[in-house]
């Protein structure tokens, strides 16, 4: 059963590829495809657990990984910058 802790451990195992793979020399373009590629998707615990119903909450969790990954990885940029 999906649970808020790991949606949250695969959304930093997210934002960590991201990281490994973030050049801070490259250009915007590199960075928006570098953002979608390594993306959070549902398509991730729909193939782990197939179709099962899930409560709301984690629905909204699961609607909200995109906004968690965006924030964690702008906040992990903005750090590398004011160093």
């Amino acid at each position: 059963m999906i649970n808020k802790l790991e949606i949250h451990q695969y959304v930093d195992a997210c934002v960590e590829r991201y990281k490994q793979n973030y050049n801070p020399e490259g250009d915007n373009e590199d960075f928006d495809f570098l953002m979608f590629r390594y993306s959070p998707s549902i398509l991730f615990f729909e193939t782990k657990y197939g179709a099962i119903e899930i409560s709301k909450e984690i629905q909204n969790e699961l609607m909200n990984m995109n906004t968690y990954y965006m924030d964690k990885c702008n906040d992990w940029i903005n750090n590398l910058k004011s160093e």
